[in-house]
């Protein structure tokens, strides 16, 4: 069977991460991390951790709920050079979970780290904060701002495990614009910024102004965007060698405004929003990355596989650029195939390869994607 470059790459990560976690778990550290992080739970069922409502379980599952303890757990693995794969689990809304579980640490990071924080004074901001405006400011002509331009900025200090959509609500309730856009993206903060996510014209980098997060040495970093590499649906923490990097929070930039603006803006790509995508079925949103002088939508859609369906998945028949669980026995497998089913069908009617926007996450096997 022909199989597809993300579906290659998952079987790989499967084969790497089952050889990492058997060998760990041959090792005398492994019976030591349990007893030394009670919090670690063993098969946790992560069905309610995803948005489309399917996996197996995790081998080895903890919850952030703080810096202090999160950096403890990577320190005693770098000392006890405990080499366990790490999964970082959000709110798990671009992610398609395996069947067969996730043979790693998934960390999971949600409501017990959600902390947000409103800074609306920028004397009291750091400088680094200060001369990334100053820096944006200049690119966009303005090299001096009046203390009324500095007044109407304020950041937006949030924990990773906070929801984008709880975050644009913070701003729109306290009349700072710049977040709109994000108002129906599912997912958290820490998530969103990984794969710099977007709707509407504008996307997580158009509003950041600092990363804070954990590296696999054990070290807190803050990078400025600059850093980042934020590109369509990719970001600097992608990278190999960011593999097991947390980002703990985010620093957004927003501007005062008319607060029955905000709403009305909100108000309108809502129902936008909601006429055009299967919002009452449990999905990952868009499946595919937008194919470069296409819609991934409507080829799917020309394709004739509007409500074509394997098992519980199927293509939305209100837009094509989804795959909505539609039944309460459907399977992870069952996505996986109709996924496939999607990306043959377009390349061999239109000569264009569908990649997938959404991560294979687990113990996938060749199965899971057969015809």
């Amino acid at each position: 069977m022909s199989l597809f470059q993300q579906e290659i790459a998952a079987l790989q990560t499967a084969t790497e991460q089952r050889a990492m976690f058997n060998q760990a778990r041959e090792q005398a550290a492994f019976s030591k991390l349990v007893a030394a992080f009670p919090a670690i739970r063993r098969q946790v069922p992560l069905k309610p951790y995803c948005n489309f409502a399917v996996g197996g379980q995790a081998a080895l599952f903890y919850e952030v709920t703080s810096e202090s303890e999160l950096m403890r757990l990577y320190r005693f693995l770098r000392t006890e050079q405990l080499n366990l794969p790490i999964v970082l689990l959000g709110q798990g809304c671009n992610l398609l979970l395996s069947d067969n579980g996730v043979n790693a640490l998934v960390i999971y990071l949600g409501a017990r780290f959600a902390k947000t924080a409103l800074s609306p004074d920028y004397r009291t901001w750091d400088y680094p904060y200060i001369e990334e405006i100053q820096r944006h400011e200049a690119l966009q002509g303005k090299e001096h701002l009046s203390e009324e331009e500095w007044q109407n900025y304020a950041l937006i200090h949030v924990q990773a495990g906070q929801t984008l959509k709880r975050t644009v609500q913070l701003a729109a309730q306290n009349s700072y614009s710049g977040l709109e856009f994000a108002c129906g993206i599912p997912g958290t903060v820490g998530g969103t910024t990984y794969m710099n996510a977007g709707a509407y014209g504008g996307t997580v980098a158009d509003c950041l102004l600092g990363v804070r997060y954990l590296s696999p040495d054990c070290n807190i970093i803050e990078l400025r965007p600059g850093y980042l590499d934020l590109q369509y649906r990719s970001s600097y923490f992608m990278i190999p060698a960011m593999q097991g990097a947390v980002i703990l929070g985010v620093t957004y930039l927003v501007q005062k405004a008319n607060k029955q603006d905000i709403a009305a803006v909100i108000k309108d790509l809502t129902i936008k929003r909601e006429s055009l995508q299967p919002l009452n079925y449990p999905s990952a949103g868009s499946i595919f990355k937008r194919p470069e002088g296409y819609y991934a939508g409507k080829l799917i859609s020309d394709a004739k596989l509007k409500g074509f369906r394997i098992g519980g998945a199927m293509v939305s028949d209100l837009h094509a650029g989804f795959i909505v669980n539609v039944a309460t026995d459907c399977q992870s497998r069952d996505i996986c195939r109709l996924i496939h089913k999607i990306q043959k069908t377009v390349q061999s009617l239109y000569g264009v390869t569908l990649a997938t926007e959404v991560r294979y996450i687990g113990d996938f096997t060749e199965q899971d994607f057969e015809d």
